[in-house]
């Protein structure tokens, strides 16, 4: 169990690779709370995840929002003491052609998609400091290397995740 004794908060825990990633940390024995907007289907994930005798909490969470963002970790550790993890996954796309992509559209993509990630990995990475270390894993796309048609904001939005973590990465090593 090579998480045994973690305790990890994953966003976008309720479907696709947020909830793999949420049952496959389960089985390596972390505690997990798992934040998601649809947070009835992270409801049922945690449930999954109970019956084989790991914990889990789900919470409502717009990851664009800086107050649920930091309230989201404030109950991580209020509720578990500590946070080791944060895998910060939520991410939306929209798809449309360039010239007729609509502007809010590209704002509601990079709101979730990078500013979402950007505040998630901040506040977590504010209590790692406090506690002497952790771990923070983020979400990108192989479009972040290519263009793919009818995906612009997405596409941005990847590109834009993989620099920020290797930003973090160069200012949070020590």
């Amino acid at each position: 169990m090579r998480l045994s004794g973690r305790v990890a908060a994953i966003t976008g825990g309720a479907l696709g690779i947020g909830r793999a990633t949420a049952l496959l940390f389960a089985e390596e024995g972390a505690t997990l709370a798992l934040g998601d907007i649809a947070a009835e289907a992270a409801r049922t994930v945690a449930q999954e995840i109970v019956p084989g005798g790991g914990t889990a909490i789900a919470v409502g969470l717009d990851v664009g929002d800086a107050a649920q963002v930091q309230a989201f970790v404030d109950r991580v550790v209020g509720d578990f003491g500590r946070l080791d993890v944060m895998f910060a996954n939520a991410g939306i796309a929209h798809s449309a052609p360039f010239l007729e992509h609509p502007e809010a559209q590209w704002h509601r993509v990079l709101r979730v998609n990078l500013t979402g990630v950007f505040l998630c990995c901040q506040a977590a990475a504010r209590q790692m400091v406090r506690q002497g270390g952790g771990r923070i894993i983020t979400t990108a796309s192989i479009n972040a290397f290519r263009g793919v048609e009818n995906l612009v904001g997405y596409n941005a939005a990847k590109a834009g995740v993989i620099e920020l973590t290797r930003t973090m990465a160069v200012e949070l090593a020590p």
